[in-house]
């Protein structure tokens, strides 16, 4: 039994050796290699064998796209590969190359949440590099400046970074109020205290207060255009201030009784008169020469073109309300008529305009063209609803204001076309009278709001007047 066994063993090895198994009927391999004609390259060439598959590198780089490939004997082209590995997230770029650890991006802001991770490409929708410390809020993210609102808003792990911020309801000014003006190349409020006879000059990023003495009884203020000095009215005089040095750097009289200064940005201050018939002077700052000009202003207020070239104002003189200008030249102002003057139907107030210097806002919430053609104050457009107008300011997308009817809200509108777009409340009633209650301003950077208002029912430790900032954001 053993030896027949080991017998039949050989036997089936010397059978099989140098032979294979009988092909099925039809097989055609002429040169032997054992893949069959219909699927072989070449056979008469035992070296070629059958036809392959071909993953893509059209970018070259080494990476393919695993997915799709190409059957055929030769490589299509000179960079694919048969390996489908490792894999090329974009094979148009030599620069991309494989997935990568990715994390979730909810709030679509480009900046990932770090504890979100995935496996993937960098091009995977709602999948990128991380770096967002809120995923939820899309304002909040690397390339966000920081603003003083009590939220990390550029990432870097400090709150409202190196600024020092009050973010207190209401910060107070302890100060009387004759006349306010923004800063707004250094974001600074420069108020004329008659009470004290001086400019109280607040830092609105820091909340801190410097006040400058002077050397006459302050009445109204007015900041340069490229900022940093400051020009004050006083009865019959008028001083430059260094807003930020703290100095005062020259007083002129001019003999005008009270009434609005401006600060032309060209090395002169416009005064005018508060009493009907006296007339207007420009001051050189360099030397306290005076120069007259006429034109009416009774009772109303004047402002600053955004060219520095015009002074628009609103009036009430006796007989018809008026929508003034003043040109601006070497000779002090020219005063520039326009036809049918007593058509304005406001009464008196402030005037505001567009930062692009093409509109005008009125105390009665009319918009009128401020421009050098014909088209010049005619009327353009009213805010919705038309209600009165304490106090107003306008960015390059909103104006923002309060009300003489709802002084416990900023309304806000769009600043091209004056829709309402709603509302925000405010923590207190910004009281006072029609024209002196409130005052609003838009931030240097224009992402925040300023209310300087008079609190109604200060107590025995907190000052009559005070002032608020909003982040721009939280407006409607």
């Amino acid at each position: 039994m053993r030896t027949g066994a080991v017998l039949f063993a050989v036997m089936l090895g010397s059978a099989g050796c140098g032979s294979s198994i009988a092909p099925a009927e039809g097989w055609v391999d002429i040169d032997g290699d054992g893949i069959e004609a219909s699927v072989d390259c070449d056979d008469l060439d035992s070296a070629v064998g059958a036809r392959r598959q071909w993953f893509p590198d059209d970018d070259g780089d080494g990476f393919v796209v695993p997915f799709v490939w190409t059957t055929s004997c030769v490589p299509p082209t000179p960079t694919a590969s048969e390996v489908p590995h490792p894999r090329d997230c974009n094979d148009t770029d030599p620069a991309v190359h494989g997935p990568s650890w990715l994390f979730l991006d909810a709030d679509w802001d480009g900046f990932g949440d770090p504890d979100h991770e995935v496996w993937g490409c960098p091009n995977w929708e709602g999948r990128v590099e991380a770096g967002d410390c809120d995923d939820l809020d899309e304002d909040v993210n690397p390339e966000q400046p920081d603003v003083c609102d009590g939220v990390d808003n550029d990432c870097d792990g400090e709150v409202d970074g190196e600024q020092i911020c009050d973010l207190s309801p209401w910060t107070g000014l302890d100060a009387s109020i004759a006349d306010i003006d923004h800063d707004d190349v250094n974001d600074l409020l420069v108020i004329s205290s008659a009470e004290r006879q001086a400019l109280v000059v607040r830092d609105l990023r820091t909340g801190e207060d410097v006040q400058i003495d002077l050397p006459v009884t302050p009445d109204a203020v007015s900041v340069s255009p490229n900022g940093g000095t400051a020009v004050v009215g006083h009865n019959g005089w008028a001083s430059e201030v260094d807003v930020q040095g703290g100095t005062v750097l020259a007083t002129w009289p001019t003999g005008v009784r009270g009434g609005e200064i401006v600060h032309g940005g060209d090395g002169r201050a416009f005064v005018f008169a508060k009493h009907f018939n006296d007339p207007h002077m420009s001051v050189d700052l360099a030397t306290g020469a005076l120069v007259e000009s006429l034109g009416d202003i009774h009772d109303g207020t004047v402002d600053l073109h955004p060219s520095g070239r015009k002074i628009y104002g609103a009036t009430w003189n006796i007989s018809r309300p008026e929508l003034l200008r003043f040109d601006l030249v070497e000779k002090g102002l020219a005063y520039v008529w326009t036809p049918d003057e007593w058509k304005w139907p406001f009464w008196k107030g402030n005037v505001w305009f567009h930062p692009d210097g093409t509109a005008l806002f009125t105390h009665d919430a009319e918009v009128y063209w401020a421009s050098d053609d014909e088209a010049d104050r005619t009327l353009r457009g009213e805010l919705q609803g038309r209600e009165e107008l304490q106090w107003l300011a306008v960015s390059t997308e909103r104006a923002v204001g309060v009300h003489v009817a709802t002084r416990g809200e900023l309304a806000v509108y769009d600043a091209d076309d004056y829709t309402a777009l709603g509302t925000h409340e405010l923590p207190t009633t910004a009281g006072g009278l029609a024209l002196e209650g409130a005052w609003v301003f838009v931030s240097a950077a224009g992402d925040g709001v300023h209310v300087v208002a008079e609190l109604p029912e200060p107590g025995p430790d907190q000052p009559s007047w005070a002032t608020l900032t909003i982040p721009m954001k939280d407006l409607p």
